[in-house]
């Protein structure tokens, strides 16, 4: 007997199973692997819990779909375009004032009030404030292409916004934009998470920042990296658009207007409606017979049909005419299309009349009223840049510093005053009163007043100064 033809398909049956286990055992191995390289890695993964059952990578590509969707909606809805465009306008406006100021730190505040008594300080604090002010317009920060629009643009349209600064060998520095999708975790290891490398167990303190281009990771120190996030906690690496509550309600308000006007396309039409008196078979067909196209008229005088031309007269024996058009309830439709702009008003902290740029809703005291949560909105938008453009200013007087225009003890003394546009001026005699009474009682100076009124100090000095030069000349001549 022939065992062999017997064993042959067992051989093949566990040698089928065999692989199957090596292939098991293999996947098992470089699961087990992964894990503890990624925990290894990144130990601060280990402390946190992901919702849903997501994973980082799912995280991450809905951040970027949000991000694309918000940027989609800010170049083609209008109403996204008007949020951004009145966040700009009252936050920034023509820009904010800025004057770098000698401060005295409270440990060492009399050796510091010695030193501007003996004039030590002026001549760092001129140096300072060129330096600054170099800095500023060679990146066009508040001239030309206006680069702290763009940093407030891109902070509530992306959610984050990325400013580099770059090492020159003279002064000043320069400073770019990156674009939020070249921050990213490393292609082959998936590290650092966010594309934002931290300190192990504190995520909210950023060591470095990784970018990818072409499959090629750069780390970038985060001392020379400008990060503001908004929306999101602390301990979240990334931010979200402003638009992100608002996105469903903006696109939804977009389609019920393209409804609208299908809508009004369908009332625009008119049908004609005939009413046979003759209600039998035989008058209808004898009345379609009479409404076929005679033959000669480029037809087979067999088809019924009628068309009715301009100036046609019809007499209506034996059936009623009516000319109906549909109903489209355009009152209640209004009121839907109210609703949801409302909503996207409330979900941005702006009145409606700002959102649509029509007042035609209020009057002139609930416009004012109205406007009372915008101005504390834009208020604490303001406060949030002031504390960003403070950091940058750090970075570049640390610049400063490397290249030897500053003494890196001057630093903490070097303080970024900044004063931002004026949001609403009701009743601008009386605060200039009640300033005027806290100047003489020794409150306020004269720098203060004149930040208040948005005007430059040491230049009203100045022509002062000229003026009364000028006039002392004149009545001696």
């Amino acid at each position: 007997m022939n065992w062999t033809r017997w064993l042959e398909p067992l051989r093949a049956f566990w040698a089928k199973k065999r692989w199957e286990r090596l292939q098991f055992e293999s996947a098992c191995r470089l699961m087990e692997t992964a894990w503890s390289q990624s925990a290894a890695q990144d130990s601060d993964a280990r402390q946190w819990q992901l919702l849903g059952g997501a994973t980082k990578e799912d995280a991450a590509l809905h951040q970027e779909s949000l991000r694309d969707r918000a940027r989609w909606l800010v170049d083609a809805n209008p109403h996204a375009r008007q949020i951004l465009l009145q966040y700009r306008n009252y936050v920034i406006g023509s820009g904010m004032k800025q004057e770098v100021l000698w401060s005295a730190r409270e440990s060492d505040e009399e050796t510091t009030v010695a030193a501007e008594a003996r004039g030590d300080a002026l001549p760092k604090l001129r140096l300072a404030r060129r330096l600054w002010r170099s800095f500023l317009d060679a990146n066009e920060w508040d001239i030309g292409h206006r680069k702290d629009w763009e940093f407030c643009w891109r902070t509530w349209r992306d959610g984050e916004c990325f400013l580099r600064l770059f090492r020159q060998p003279a002064w000043p520095p320069r400073v770019h934009f990156i674009d939020p999708e070249i921050i990213a975790p490393d292609p082959r290891t998936g590290l650092p998470t966010g594309g934002i490398g931290t300190e192990p167990d504190q995520v909210e303190t950023p060591l470095f920042y990784n970018l990818v281009r072409d499959d090629r990771s750069e780390p970038v120190e985060a001392s020379l990296v400008l990060h503001a996030k908004i929306g999101v906690d602390g301990n979240v690496k990334r931010g979200l658009s402003i638009l992100q509550p608002v996105a469903e309600a903006l696109e939804r308000f977009q389609g019920w207007l393209d409804v609208e006007l299908i809508q009004r396309k369908v009332a625009s039409s008119i049908v004609l409606v005939r009413k046979h008196q003759q209600n039998y078979p035989g008058g209808l067909a004898n009345f379609a017979d009479q409404a076929a196209a005679p033959a000669g008229s480029g037809g087979d005088g067999t088809r019924r049909r009628l068309t009715l031309q301009p100036g046609t007269i019809i007499d209506a024996q034996g059936f009623d005419l009516q000319f109906l058009s549909p109903n489209t309830h355009f009152d209640d439709g209004s009121l839907l299309g109210r609703m949801i702009l409302l909503s996207i008003a409330a979900g941005t902290g702006l009145p409606e009349f700002m959102l649509s740029a029509d007042a035609s809703n209020a009057n002139y005291s609930s416009t004012l009223v109205a406007e009372g949560p915008a101005v504390r909105h834009f208020a604490a938008w303001q406060t949030f840049f002031i504390g960003q453009w403070r950091k940058l200013f750090r970075m570049v007087m640390h610049e400063a510093v490397r290249l030897r225009w500053l003494d890196l003890e001057d630093l903490p003394h070097l303080e970024l005053c900044l004063t931002p546009p004026t949001l609403a001026v009701r009743q601008r005699l009386e605060e200039a009163q009640a300033d005027a009474i806290y100047f003489d009682r020794g409150v306020l100076s004269r720098q203060e007043l004149a930040r208040r009124d948005h005007a430059d100090a040491d230049l009203m000095r100045r022509e002062r100064g000229q003026e009364a030069a000028s006039a002392a000349g004149g009545g001696a001549a």
